[in-house]
């Protein structure tokens, strides 16, 4: 029996996120879920109430499931509601990072929001379009990557793809902004601006001690997992950094030519994030800052400081 179409906003099941909860929050999309009639097109909804204490980020990914030459994956856009059920923002699809498998994260396409004191934010809506579903996301394919890191040719195979379709799965997680996360990252943001003075700017991020250390710690890490035999670990972390510079890129788009009154800087790492996490966030939070100051040279250099990390990598393979 197929589920009742959902004709307004109200009528959507919340499920209430919790921010004493440190894990991420999982949620099934399946065929008996609730759908609604949207511009896009019918579509599963899934809903959030947001807590009513700030700040906090909020992480929204949607899983890919990858068999052996292929995959599914539902790809999701936000929109975010206030107490009246009103749109207050919209998330869309161009704003979700595809990620490979790091660690002990899946592999997914997301985005992060950060909800701050005096915003409307109430409610999270997650759905998909039809344009969306005729689509494909090209997935990470370690043989061609591994050709790739050592200059050979890649093997005559054909991408990964996972198709966009209607189900899937979601995971959510929170993660509360205290007064020591913002202290670390105004910290930051003074940091970068005393460094990156704009005359001198191209010197001065490539001069970045961060910067540096950044790629001599992750070289290590590199090789580390080389001397162990796992080549396979070593192209994953090879992929973050890959990640983190096309991320970089993706965050300019997306920002460049806004109202800065709109931009939001990213929320701060959690406690326990991984180290690609935090490069990521060093990268995207400077590039919107800079952007924030009407700064877009120092942005672009941002971007490239970012693509150069990434290029780096392929020193731990020679």
């Amino acid at each position: 029996m197929q589920p009742a179409i959902i004709h307004d906003f109200s009528d959507v099941s919340y499920r209430l996120l919790d921010l004493s909860s440190e894990k991420k929050l999982s949620s099934a999309i399946t065929a008996s879920i609730q759908k609604m009639n949207l511009p896009g097109g019918t579509t599963p909804v899934v809903g959030y109430q947001l807590p009513e204490q700030t700040p906090y980020s909020v992480e929204i990914a949607s899983l890919v499931n990858r068999n052996m030459n292929s995959g599914s994956l539902f790809y999701p856009e936000v929109l975010v509601l206030d107490k009246n059920y009103q749109t207050v923002d919209c998330l869309t699809a161009d704003e979700m990072i595809y990620q490979p498998r790091q660690f002990l994260n899946p592999e997914n396409v997301s985005t992060t929001l950060q909800i701050n004191a005096g915003d409307k934010a109430r409610y999270l809506v997650v759905y998909t379009t039809d344009e969306l579903r005729q689509d494909t996301t090209v997935l990470f394919n370690e043989a061609k990557a591994y050709a790739e890191a050592r200059g050979q040719v890649a093997p005559p195979i054909p991408d990964i793809e996972a198709k966009h379709v209607s189900q899937g799965e979601l995971l959510i997680r929170l993660t509360p902004i205290t007064s020591d996360t913002v202290r670390t990252q105004q910290s930051m943001e003074v940091d970068s601006k005393l460094r990156m003075v704009p005359t001198i700017a191209h010197k001065a991020i490539k001069s970045d001690g961060n910067v540096e250390v950044m790629i001599d710690e992750a070289i290590l890490h590199i090789q580390s997992e080389l001397e162990k035999g796992n080549v396979a670990g070593a192209m994953k972390l090879r992929q973050e950094a890959i990640t983190t510079a096309s991320q970089a890129e993706q965050t300019f788009i997306n920002a460049y030519g806004r109202d800065k009154t709109t931009l939001k800087l990213p929320g701060s790492p959690a406690d326990n994030a991984n180290a690609a996490e935090k490069v990521r966030h060093y990268f995207n939070s400077g590039i919107i800052s800079a952007l924030q100051s009407n700064d877009s040279n120092r942005a672009l250099l941002l971007v490239d400081e970012a693509k150069r990390f990434a290029s780096e990598m392929d020193r731990a393979f020679e």
